[in-house]
């Protein structure tokens, strides 16, 4: 299934998701998407989508690129905003702001094993992602990975302000295998952890701003800190009722002039059909084509020192 350039604006489901179901054994992807007030009814989970691809291994594609998925809003006791189920899971330029229900309120991610469950080829990458002002209003969470076996990476997010009410148990990011975070800000959560590292598996952080007097749970490790504090001066896809903008923590801002980039849009206004048959069948020509470590691709090739950070803005 592909998903591009599209608005779910105040979408209700009686079942799993509220704007997106999928079930299957090919690949999904969803690029350009704008999800407003999207949620399921009673206490039913997967506020905004439930993508689980079947089929095993890691070829198959599970990914949302480029989409801001905000104010799904569910006050019963439903979990999980994004929930998203084995593939390769890719989330690239991704704003999941202001959305609530009783846990995970972020996103909820189990990719396909990988070759090394330790370092190595990720089966789990996101990348230049923000995560902000996500409430649980009864339990916990705002990002929640699982698979032990399964190796994973944040590269370049703000995780900033997000709340829950139950703040002694687990934290703000839960990981159940080995995880990577690097050169990202987090900041102002509500919760006692910020990381929460599972039975035996380890949390490393490299070069990423935190609350410094914030406890850790498990297996983290602090390998770098940066110089000075930072937040990630992050662009992200706008529509009509997507908003995005820099964000700041206190003095802590932003300090960048755009001149040359121009920011996606995508509207539920436009009458015409934005995926046609010859867009549909050059996407399944192209994914064909993908291998299995693209290395070229921009989600996975990351020099994490801001200094050589490929996607500043000039």
């Amino acid at each position: 299934m592909f998903v591009e350039e599209t608005t779910f604006t105040e979408c209700h489901c009686s079942g799993s998701g509220g704007a997106i179901y999928f079930y299957n054994s090919g690949s999904c992807a969803l690029a350009k998407v704008c999800g407003y007030k999207c949620s399921t009814t009673s206490s039913n989970h997967f506020q905004f989508d439930y993508v689980y691809v079947t089929n095993s291994g890691l070829t198959i594609i599970n990914t949302i690129n480029d989409s801001s998925i905000a104010y799904s809003l569910n006050d019963n006791d439903a979990y999980y905003t994004l929930y998203h189920w084995y593939g390769r899971i890719i989330s690239c330029s991704v704003n999941v702001s202001n959305n609530k229900c009783s846990g995970t309120s972020g996103i909820y991610y189990l990719p396909y094993p990988s070759s090394s469950a330790s370092s190595g080829d990720p089966s789990c990458i996101i990348s230049f992602s923000t995560f902000t002002n996500n409430t649980c209003h009864t339990n916990h969470i705002c990002l929640q990975l699982e698979q032990g076996s399964a190796f994973k990476e944040i590269n370049r997010c703000n995780v900033l302000r997000n709340t829950q009410q139950n703040t002694n148990t687990y934290g703000t990011i839960y990981s159940y295998g080995n995880l990577d975070i690097k050169s990202s800000c987090i900041l102002d959560n509500s919760a006692k952890y910020d990381f929460y590292a599972y039975n035996s598996y380890t949390i490393t952080i490299t070069d990423c701003t935190r609350d410094t007097n914030k406890e850790t749970y498990g297996s983290v490790t602090i390998k770098e800190t940066p110089a000075q504090s930072f937040i990630n001066a992050l662009i992200h896809t706008q529509a009509e009722h997507c908003v995005a903008q820099f964000d700041s923590v206190g003095d802590l801002t932003i300090e960048i002039q755009i001149t040359k980039r121009t920011l996606s849009k995508c509207s539920c206004k436009n009458t015409k059909p934005t995926i046609d048959m010859l867009t549909y069948l050059t996407y399944v020509f192209l994914v064909s084509f993908l291998p299995t470590n693209p290395s070229n691709d921009v989600c996975y090739d990351i020099d994490v020192s801001r200094n050589a950070y490929d996607r500043k803005i000039e």
